[in-house]
């Protein structure tokens, strides 16, 4: 399991990840993950199922194609890809109401750049591969 705590609150973005080899599956649970806040930095589920298949994309040896199959949810969860010789089915859980997936008034502004780059730290830390990288993309809010 991976945990972090988003920058600038004490929210934490949780993650356990349970792989089934035999059957070529994987669960991504994100239970645990705090609730929606009053800020902007709430994140859509969409960035959330972004942010993991570009990990996804950045840790496999094999080339995923980024179009509309590779994004349409399975069993309402996340998608199917194909890893060397094997299909693998993710399927992803993502706790209504919280961080990552806010009601429908929350504001998300924040969450679609600052937030989505908390989650790929905790993804690639849950596998071992990297996380706490810091990067971020440019956000720069503007008045209006």
């Amino acid at each position: 399991m991976a945990t972090l705590t988003l920058m600038l609150t004490t929210i934490q973005i949780e993650l356990k990840i349970d792989i089934d080899e035999k059957e070529g599956s994987a669960v991504m649970d994100f239970a645990g993950t705090g609730c929606e806040i009053r800020g902007n930095l709430n994140s859509p589920e969409s960035v959330v199922h972004s942010a993991i298949i570009y990990c996804m994309r950045s840790m496999l040896d094999t080339d995923i194609p980024l179009n509309a199959g590779c994004l349409v949810p399975l069993k309402s969860v996340f998608p199917q890809f194909l890893a060397g010789e094997r299909l693998i089915f993710c399927s992803v859980n993502i706790p209504k109401g919280s961080l990552l997936s806010p009601s429908k008034t929350a504001a998300v502004c924040g969450g679609n750049v600052l937030t989505s780059q908390r989650i790929v730290d905790v993804v690639l830390k849950a596998f071992h591969a990297c996380a706490a990288s810091q990067g971020c993309t440019k956000y720069v809010p503007e008045a209006m």
